[in-house]
């Protein structure tokens, strides 16, 4: 834990750390070559949003006790260059 110094053992009130769970979101596209991008059907857009829309919904507001997520890894596409990412 942070700011705790390396092999000790601490007591805190409260809580400590939190319970993990895991999601992957699969979304699938169409390709279309880099310079006629409205042949195909690109996830990045729809992949921005979720992620632009997650302080929405772990908000205080909305939840009762501690939320977080934590985006740990996102990959749009591959490296072909020229193609749009499906």
């Amino acid at each position: 834990m942070s700011d705790f110094p390396f092999k000790s053992v601490n007591v805190i009130n409260g809580t400590s750390n939190c319970a993990s769970k895991g999601m992957t979101i699969h979304m699938e596209g169409a390709p279309a070559h880099a310079s006629q991008p409205e042949d195909g059907a690109n996830p990045s857009f729809a992949i921005a949003k979720i992620i632009d829309a997650i302080p929405e919904f772990i908000s205080p507001d909305k939840n009762r006790g501690l939320i977080l997520c934590t985006v740990v890894q996102v990959a749009i596409g591959e490296r072909a260059f020229g193609l749009s990412a499906s």
